[in-house]
């Protein structure tokens, strides 16, 4: 039974990077500037409006800037009020190259910048995929926004 799921995971994951490679080929490696880490950049990630964009006139940008680069990589405990798979408040959350534990033990993940927006592309064991809009707030902090939520789905602290 273990194998067969096994299968089915890796068969899954390989149909979907499949659908989702970008054109270059380039699966990325790490710390990022625009390139993808673990796997290619899905194509069709829906667009919500860069954290870039201006405030409107009179108003004060109390927003984040958008870094350039980022290495999500490391051991990131949930400290938010609200939880997503594995990742419920206080659980340590891991990303390595192209691994990580936010939604099941195995899952693979992309994280690359578009349009001067990060996202994360989170595939959990079973091929369930979701996708995340990532502010990064400073170096050890991040939260994550699914779809359209005003309030982060996910808040991150690096730790270690």
């Amino acid at each position: 039974m273990k194998k067969l799921v096994l299968l089915v995971s890796v068969l899954i994951t390989a149909l979907v990077l499949g659908a989702c490679g970008n054109s270059d080929g380039d699966s990325g490696s790490g710390a990022v500037g625009g390139q993808p880490v673990g796997q290619d950049v899905p194509q069709g990630v829906p667009d919500e409006p860069s954290v870039d964009d201006p405030p409107a006139t009179g108003q004060q940008d109390s927003r984040p800037s958008v870094p350039d680069s980022y290495d999500i990589r490391g051991t990131w405990k949930s400290v938010g009020s609200e939880g997503w798979g594995q990742a419920q408040p206080g659980a340590i959350v891991l990303f390595g190259d192209g691994q990580a534990t936010l939604y099941s033990p195995q899952d693979t993940y992309a994280f690359y910048k578009e349009n001067g927006t990060w996202r994360l592309v989170v595939t959990g064991l079973l091929g369930g995929t979701t996708n995340f809009r990532v502010v990064i707030i400073d170096a050890n902090n991040i939260e994550l926004y699914s779809g359209s939520d005003d309030s982060p789905k996910l808040v991150l602290q690096r730790v270690g």
